[in-house]
């Protein structure tokens, strides 16, 4: 049944909460839809190995606030996330072809970002900023339920297991200042069996 069709049986039946919810979903849709189609200026990393396959891409600034403040956020807010986020965009998956593969499991909470201070010296790692940090960033602003709802959905999945040729698209935040330099350590599992990676030298947008 298209949305069309939903939209129309629920007005027909006066159900205001049917319709409510299909809205919603239409809206969430949409956003997810273009949070998969932003592309990203920096330089492009890419893994593949072990089922996983992984490629991410700093976001500039000016791309970050036109995403925020089409969907509801304060040009305040819109500046915090730039200042303090580092989004970077992603396409996460398995890249086996075969049916018979096994599914790869991600958890970003595995992950690690290793900043790379000036002096060369080795800093404390940090974790992402998963979905769960977000809403508790966004807890302590003013921030309509919409724009919240918005973000939430175009980030990535603080857990996802893939099958075969299976990918997802999302944004991804390393929490640290515009500019910064750092390393990422990616961790997933296939087959009961952990897996490890750096990636080397990237840098967050401005």
């Amino acid at each position: 049944m298209m949305v069309r069709d939903l939209a129309s049986l629920a007005a027909r039946r006066g159900s205001l909460m049917l319709l409510s919810l299909l809205l919603n979903g239409a809206f969430l849709q949409v956003c997810t839809a273009q949070a998969q189609q932003v592309s990203g200026v920096g330089p492009i990393s890419r893994y593949q190995g072990h089922g996983l396959r992984l490629e991410i891409q700093a976001l500039a600034g000016d791309q970050i606030r036109a995403f925020m403040l089409g969907r509801g956020f304060s040009s305040a807010d819109a500046d915090w996330v730039v200042a303090n986020g580092c989004i970077f965009r992603s396409q996460i998956g398995n890249q086996a072809q075969s049916a018979a593969a096994p599914t790869v499991h991600i958890a970003l909470n595995d992950w690690e970002v290793h900043p790379v201070k000036p002096s060369q010296d080795k800093a404390k790692p940090k974790p992402l900023w998963t979905r769960e940090k977000w809403q508790a960033i966004w807890a302590r602003r003013p921030v309509p339920e919409g724009a919240k709802i918005a973000f939430h959905w175009g980030l990535f999945p603080t857990r996802q297991s893939h099958a075969p040729a299976d990918y997802n698209w999302g944004f991804l935040s390393f929490g640290l200042p515009a500019k910064s330099r750092f390393d990422l350590t990616i961790r997933w599992q296939v087959a009961g069996q952990t897996f490890t990676h750096h990636l080397k030298g990237l840098v967050c947008g401005e």
